[in-house]
Formats: structure tokens, sequence, C-alpha cells
């Protein structure tokens, strides 16, 4: 979306990278005389890189496909009654043509039908209104959450938050919201495209245009989010799916992606430099890596009990039969509440409505496959999988990750369910979902081998930025950590290598992650715990924070059993590079 509240922290909008996809724009080269096309629809089937050559009078040959699995919705559309295919919009040159069609000719053949040319005075009032929200960020971060959402229309829902939910936490810890967004300060939108152009009769009689947009955002810091996408509406929302309140006005607002849960993808490199809990003295070995993907599942409008995951990845084989990788996962509500969970494996009694859902385990140490997950028994604690900790980040370590199947360009598909099919295994077969969604890979963790770098001793020589502890040290920093009144700490850090990408690696954040037992639980226990992050936004290019945020360990906390310290750095697309320190 064209905005974003605090990020990644608990109660935030987690919003860094929202809207952004692999391009859905399909476009015809004058020159070559090829039609590309992302995907296309057919039938149950979806075809990716579909492209197809043009003769002189328009009449269009198949030239390649390649069927897309799991089939997500594709760009287009192959009509199999009509024997017609409809492409929303067609980028030819500096023009965009809408609603163009290509009839079925047979043997692979398509003649052009008919297609709109994009009115000029449509691209410019979309461009003026996107001026318009970089001009609201031009000079400040707004400062209230009226303020940031004032250009979103009464029905804005995206990834599972409306513009009434996105104000309140704006709101809600002003200090954060306005530190958060600052790299936001100066950011452009440009290279926009009309994916598509709606005119709809609403049942009421009024009449509402929509239209789906994308484009780059451009940092003031360097980095850039590339092909982000967002749905705008002019005229009437009324009728939009679970909305009461609707806005009539002939200007655009932001409609969002009307989501009933927030659903995407990071790719995840991590350097960990460990110690002691109760001593502060290193572990051996002191320094892990890891390659992972999180899948971060949020939903602050409690829409969902559990969702279902699937697509390329680490499948298993059930009852000799191979099995698509897939997760079952739980609401951070029922993880903090449900009594089936109670004392079970990820019940952190604090978790916020806004905390990501994890996955439900399996019996054994296997990928834990949604058809065989028993969230009663075995709990639900994690939101990612990779390979390591490994203190030898190496190419036989990269080719563990990459036996995984993880896939660049893979369609990754959410089934959302509001039922109890979370309580047995297997409990979501036969039951429909509320929604279904999808989301696409975009790239892979940077391999072990990079971020080893070129000496013979990853641990001194690795492309990570070093968090430095100053004079306190790490017994010192574990001492504040562990009194009643913990003071800020002085913190400063190497910047992070640049590593192989497009783009520029920027600080989100920093923090500090504690947790341990609720005060009260049974002798021996595991579980139910209390978490604590607090988080510091420096800034994306800083190297240093005059006053970490360290923070009490709070009451309903008996103890503390783990903390860490982070930085949290992004390409701005779903490449995430951490480095932590931490005590276990």
């Amino acid at each position: 979306m064209f905005t974003t509240t605090r990020q990644l922290t608990a109660g935030a909008a987690a919003l860094l990278s929202a809207g952004a996809t692999i391009a859905q724009v399909s476009t015809f080269d004058l020159s070559s005389k090829l039609l590309t096309i992302p995907s296309v629809s057919v039938g149950s089937s979806t075809f990716a890189d579909v492209s197809l050559l043009a003769d002189d009078n328009f009449v269009f040959s198949l030239r390649g496909a390649t069927e897309q699995k799991p089939a997500g919705p594709g760009v287009a559309t192959y009509d199999l009654g009509r024997g017609v295919v409809i492409l929303p919009a067609v980028q030819v040159g500096a023009d965009t043509y809408l609603d163009v069609t290509l009839a079925d000719s047979g043997n692979n053949t398509f003649a052009l039908q008919g297609a709109t040319l994009l009115a000029a005075a449509t691209l410019a009032e979309i461009k003026a209104f996107a001026a318009s929200y970089d001009a609201l960020w031009a000079r400040a971060v707004p400062a209230s959450g009226a303020m940031a959402t004032s250009m979103m229309d009464a029905c804005y829902r995206s990834s599972g938050r409306t513009r009434a939910w996105l104000t309140a936490d704006f709101d809600q810890d002003l200090a954060s919201s306005l530190a958060a967004g600052a790299y936001n300060v100066g950011a452009t939108r440009t290279k926009i495209q009309v994916l598509a152009l709606r005119n709809q009769a609403n049942a009421d009689g009024s009449s509402r245009r929509e239209v789906d947009v994308q484009y780059d955002i451009g940092y003031a810091d360097g980095s850039r989010t590339r092909d982000v996408r967002e749905t705008l509406i002019s005229g009437s929302s009324a009728g939009t799916p679970g909305c009461a309140s609707a806005q009539s006005s002939a200007g655009w607002r932001f409609l969002g992606n009307q989501r009933l849960v927030g659903f995407s993808l990071d790719a995840r490199t991590l350097r960990e430099a460990r110690h002691s809990m109760a001593t502060g003295a290193a572990l051996n070995p002191e320094v892990r890596y890891r390659r992972d993907i999180r899948v971060r599942v949020s939903d602050p409008l409690a829409n969902a009990t559990h969702v279902v995951v699937s697509g390329p990845g680490p499948g298993v084989t059930v009852n000799g039969v191979n099995q698509l990788w897939a997760w079952k996962m739980v609401s951070p509500f029922l993880m903090r509440s449900a009594p089936e969970l109670a004392g079970k494996s990820g019940n952190y009694v604090n978790f916020e409505d806004d905390d990501g859902f994890r996955y439900c385990g399996v019996n054994g140490t296997g990928t834990p496959q949604a058809s065989l997950a028993d969230c009663l028994t075995y709990g639900a604690q994690g939101d990612n999988w990779g390979w390591g900790y490994t203190s030898t980040p190496d190419a036989a370590a990269d080719q563990g990750f990459a036996n995984q199947g993880w896939a660049v360009g893979g369609v990754y598909r959410i089934d959302v369910y509001n039922d109890d099919g979370w309580k047995t295994v297997n409990g979501q077969a036969g039951r429909t979902p509320i929604a279904t969604y999808y989301e696409t890979l975009k790239a892979l963790p940077h391999t072990f081998v990079e971020m080893a770098g070129s000496g013979t001793s990853p641990a001194t020589t690795d492309q990570f930025a070093r968090l430095n502890l100053g004079a306190l040290g790490a017994t010192g920093v574990l001492a504040n950590s562990k009194s009643a009144t913990p003071a800020a700490l002085a913190l400063s850090w190497s910047t992070q290598p640049p590593l192989s990408t497009l783009q520029p690696l920027r600080l989100v954040q920093g923090w500090e992650y504690a947790e341990g037992l609720k005060t009260g639980s049974a002798s021996g226990a595991s579980w139910p715990r209390v978490r604590q992050l607090t988080s510091t936004y420096p800034g994306p290019t800083a190297t240093s924070a005059a006053a970490w945020p360290a923070a009490a360990r709070p009451a309903e906390s008996s103890s503390r059993s783990y903390l860490e310290y982070l930085l949290y750095f992004s390409d701005r697309n779903q490449g995430i590079v951490q480095s932590r320190i931490s005590f276990q």
C-alpha cells in the first residue's frame, strides 16, 4: 500500500512490503511483436510466462507457457465457454490498453478481438493522487492516525486491517509510529502502471470505479520497493463486503486488497552470537547461521481461527504418497487463551492481536505437514522453516536448504478458516474456507557461502553487521537486563554489507526481546510463557543508538529464560538479513 505504520512490533501493522508482488503487467513489444503475459487462468489450471507472437494482422501464435503449481489466479483469463482470452490491461510502449480480448482461432492461435485505450485523463488523475500522497509524507510523518489514513476509503481493508484499526494502532504509541514511519518521509511513487479498470454499479444504485495499479516506491535512503500493487476507488464504496459505513466522493481513495488476513513470505538470513543466560559467557559454538522462509500470517481483527498454507517447499510422504508442503497454523488469539492449548508449546499468554500465526506440531521432528498436525497435543510454536542453525556456512549447508524445495516465483496458497477444524488432526479436511489468497516468493535467502565471506573463519569475516555491546560487554548487558530498573544501552554496530542484491539493505529496526515462564506456573513446566518485545528505530543507515531500550521483566513473568538484541535489515521487498546476540 502507499502508507505504512509501525513495523514488525507487537501491535504494529507490520506492513514493510505490503502489496509487493511479482510484476503483474502484460506487455506487447512493438519491435519484436511479442505479447508477454505473466500468467493465464484456464479452467482450474494456471499457466505462467505465457508468450504469443503476432503477425501483421494481429493474429497471435502461442510460443511458450509453463504450468503453474499450485494454480493461482492468473493475470489474464481464458474463458473456455466463449473461447476468448481476456487481458485486463496490456502495456504497449507508453500506452495502456484495457479489456483486451483475443479470440481462439484454433491451433494455438488467437486473433485480436477488442481493446480500449486508457484515457490520458484517467492516468493523469491516478498520478495526481499518488503525488498527493507523496506530498502528505514529503516533510514529516503525519502527526496522527487520522492524518496518516486520511486518503483511505471508509471501507478500506488491507491484509486484515481496516482504516479504523490502522488509525487506532498509529495513535496507540504515537512516538513509535512516528519513529517507525520516518523512512517513508520523502518517498515517491514511480512507474505507475494501470493493471485493470472496472466501472461498476452498486446494489443501491450508486456507481463506483476501481482501478488496480502497480508502481515502485523510491525512498530517500536510496532503497526501493518494486512492483507494489494497490486498488483505488472513486464514487461510492457501498456494498463493499464487511463494510457498513460506505463513503461516496468523486476523488480517488485507497480501497486496499480487501483481504481478511495478512499473508506474506520473507526470505531470511541470520547470524547469531550465543551466550549463557546464567553467566553471559560465550557458548560453543558461539556463532551460528541460518537460512529460512518465514510465513507471516496476521489477523488483528480475529476473522480466522486457523489457516492452511501450501506451495513449493519441504513436502513429506504420507502413506506412500508425496504430499505438497503444507502447514496448519493457528491464531495467536487461540494460542494465548484457548483452554485446549493452555500449557502447550507456543502458549504465550500475552500474544497481541497483530502477532503472527504459528504452525501446529507433529509427532517427531519432521516437517509439520498440515494433514498430520496435532495442535492440541504438540501446540504451535514456529512460523519459519529452513536450514541451520549451523556453525559451518558452506556449500553443503546451501545444498541442504536447496533440497527443501523453496522456489523463487513459486505460488503459495493460504486457505482461511473460522471454525474448530484446528482441534482435530486433519480437521480442516472437508471444511469450506472463508477465503483463499495467493502470494509469490520473490527471492531466496542469501546463501551461506556468500554470508560466510572469503576468510577461513566465518565468525570473523562473515558479511553481517555486528552489534558492539560497548564497555558493558555481554556480562554487563545481561546483568543490566536482570536489574529491576535496567538502563538504556549505548550500542553501535558495523555497516551491513550490500551483498548480491539489486536493492541496498536498510535497517528497519532493532529490538530487545525476552521471554520466560508465567508467574505461578507449575514446577518444571516449560509453558505458558510471557514474551516481551521492545523496538527501537535508529534510522535506515544508522550505525549507533545512544539509548537502545532495555525493559524490566514484567511482573507476570517469574523469570527470563531467553534474551536477545537484534538488528533487522530489509531490502524493502522480501529479503531480510538479521544479526543478533542471544542469551539462552
